[in-house]
């Protein structure tokens, strides 16, 4: 509902800015687990919790800071507590600010008085949807599209990512059969679920062509939050074989970026970076976007972290790790060393400073599994 998009507002605010130091901005989503958030909080990886804690007091003690917690899921008051402990040495105004869409998670961390954000009201739905859905915004002169139009706004509860998706969804179909047929096969089978705006969202990518659904599956190995290279995105999809051209001398990599463009232009990557000539670098995906991605992906598709080693990979086609690589911390799986279906081995969070010997062993051990793989 927005609560992102507040809080950086909130965050970036020149008085803010002034107010506090120092500011830091951490994407928590499901993960809860003390070490891995200390290390988001202080973007450290190579610590272990004690030299954590002692570099989160050197950050923190006797300084008036801003500590941002974002996407928050914590139901667990024993780790909330935990958290909190290591954060009581600043200075006096200090500030948390949480966003969630869990009322416990507010309940549980013992705010002050929560703010609660509300969606779109209907006729600021209904202005954003013409805006996504009709030429230029005008109101469609027909009334049947128009009241399916107004049907649409009013599941997508008031959500603008989900107004915005689905409007531009339905841009190109100008006829009323079109948006009858629409009303009848998609429309009909959403279940109006409160707090539930995953399948509403799902109804853009349904509508995908299927070299464009691959694309945007693969993106369930990024995390929430995670700032995404578009050049290496485009990479992988090529690499994957997704990315088709019926022109021999056209560049794979082109045309991946027209794909890519597609699916920004449909909403489903947001929060472009670009360079100083103006060529996009990075992007983000809205949270419920990633979550959408994960569905989708379904169970060939996962991120595994530092303390996940009791993961099924039989079925595993692509996988992406959330951590750096460390012999001391981290055993490859027996499943992992048994699975004969994967075809990624994305490493996100990788550092080669240290442990040289290890890495170069565990990629001999990856690229010895992806040698028995059968594709």
């Amino acid at each position: 509902m927005g609560k992102t998009a507040l809080a950086q507002l909130v965050f970036n605010d020149e008085e803010v800015q002034k107010h506090f130091e120092p500011k830091m901005w951490t994407c928590v989503s499901n993960s809860f687990q003390l070490d891995i958030l200390v290390k988001k909080i202080l973007k450290a990886d190579n610590l272990d919790m004690d030299q954590l804690q002692n570099e989160l007091r050197k950050k923190i003690d006797g300084k008036r800071y801003l500590l941002v917690l974002d996407d928050v899921w914590n139901e667990n008051r024993n780790k909330w507590l935990s958290l909190k402990d290591l954060l009581m040495g600043g200075a006096e105004g200090s500030r948390i600010l949480i966003t969630t869409r869990s009322k416990n998670v507010a309940n549980i961390a013992d705010t002050a008085e929560p703010y609660n954000l509300r969606g779109l009201n209907e006729e600021q739905s209904w202005f954003l949807f013409k805006k996504m859905a009709f030429k230029e915004g005008k109101e469609p002169e027909s009334s049947t599209i128009k009241a399916i139009g107004e049907e649409i706004t009013r599941k997508c509860q008031g959500v603008p990512l989900a107004i915005r998706t689905v409007g531009r969804m339905l841009y190109s179909k100008h006829q009323e059969t079109e948006w009858l047929a629409f009303k009848r096969n998609k429309l009909s089978t959403i279940s109006q679920e409160e707090d539930d705006i995953i399948p509403t969202l799902q109804l853009s990518y349904d509508v995908l062509p299927s070299h464009l659904k691959h694309c945007f599956a693969f993106c369930s190995l990024f995390p929430p939050d995670c700032e995404i290279s578009v050049d290496i995105l485009i990479r992988l999809w090529v690499a994957q074989g997704f990315v088709k051209s019926s022109n021999p001398n056209e560049c794979l990599e082109d045309v991946g970026y027209e794909y890519y463009n597609e699916l920004v232009w449909r909403s489903f990557f947001q929060e472009e970076e670009k360079d100083e000539f103006g060529i996009i670098t990075s992007c983000k995906m809205h949270d419920l976007m990633n979550e959408l991605a994960v569905k989708v992906a379904g169970e060939g598709s996962r991120i595994i972290g530092g303390n996940k080693t009791d993961f099924d990979a039989k079925r595993l086609l692509h996988i992406s790790f959330d951590f750096d690589v460390d012999s001391s911390e981290w055993k490859i799986p027996t499943s992992l060393l048994e699975s004969n279906k994967l075809r990624t081995f994305l490493f996100l969070s990788q550092h080669y400073s240290r442990e040289e010997s290890f890495h170069k062993s565990f990629c001999a051990t990856i690229a010895s599994i992806l040698s028995h793989c059968v594709c």
